[in-house]
């Protein structure tokens, strides 16, 4: 399994003097951090999609083989709700605009609110505009898009639903191909804990597996995808404790 651990953003002032040197410059920043990890959830294209150059800067700044996760606008996913002409407009855009990072875009990230409940045709529908062999993870927060017919849908089209860790510790896994999206949105996650995660990723036969954690205040976030990534190196991890299942 190919596991890529990343953070939520990258371009963190508070993070100089731990994870990036304290004289590092922001437009070093993406540099520095893909010289250290694979991939990255870019979240900031959620309010606005960026204009090309931007995007041909991120590429220009990162090694061969960095991949990039860009979270779908919010006009698609929570202003027209999936649905219709504007939704499937702003996706088609998007992707026309992200051409230039080419294999080295890894998915799209489209987050629903909770108020968005399932809707088959419509997501059919959306599903329809994504170009072939372009992959996106779906993290659908209504409880009523958690269903193996949802999970078939995206699984026929080669996409799946975010793996979300709760903060009551319980873990709602989706039907997987050969590829999952993990979210992990605690603050803090104990080695035994990263172990555990790691281990049920393996059992699943996957063939890649995005984590991203959250960013703080602090760099933990980055640490932890550094300390992920160590273990999956490691022939003999510690004990794990494991997750809660729902």
């Amino acid at each position: 399994m190919q596991l890529l651990t990343g953070t939520s953003g990258y371009a963190y002032p508070q993070w100089r003097g731990s994870f990036y040197p304290a004289d590092l410059r922001d437009e070093e920043m993406l540099g520095y951090y893909a010289a250290r990890l694979p991939t990255v959830e870019i979240n900031n294209t959620f309010y606005r999609i960026p204009k090309p150059e931007v995007v041909e800067t991120w590429k220009s700044r990162v090694p061969p083989g960095f991949t990039f996760v860009i979270k779908a606008s919010q006009r698609i996913s929570h202003r027209a709700k999936l649905r219709g002409d504007d939704a499937h407009g702003s996706l088609r855009y998007l992707y026309s605009v992200l051409e230039p990072l080419g294999d080295q875009l890894g998915a799209v990230l489209v987050q629903t609110p909770p108020f968005v409940r399932a809707d088959a045709g419509v997501l059919a529908e959306l599903l329809a505009v994504i170009p072939d062999g372009k992959r996106v993870a779906f993290e659908l927060t209504h409880g009523s898009w958690h269903s193996e017919e949802i999970d078939r849908l995206l699984l026929a089209r080669g996409h799946c639903r975010v793996v979300a860790d709760k903060e009551d510790g319980t873990v709602s896994w989706p039907l997987l191909s050969d590829w999952a999206y993990v979210r992990l949105r605690r603050d803090d996650y104990s080695r035994p804990q990263l172990t555990a995660w790691l281990a049920e990723l393996r059992a699943r036969g996957l063939g890649r597996a995005y984590v991203f954690f959250k960013h703080e205040d602090t760099a933990r976030g980055a640490e932890m995808a550094l300390e992920l990534a160590a273990l999956a190196a490691d022939e003999t991890p510690p004990d794990a404790v494991a997750p809660r299942r729902a």
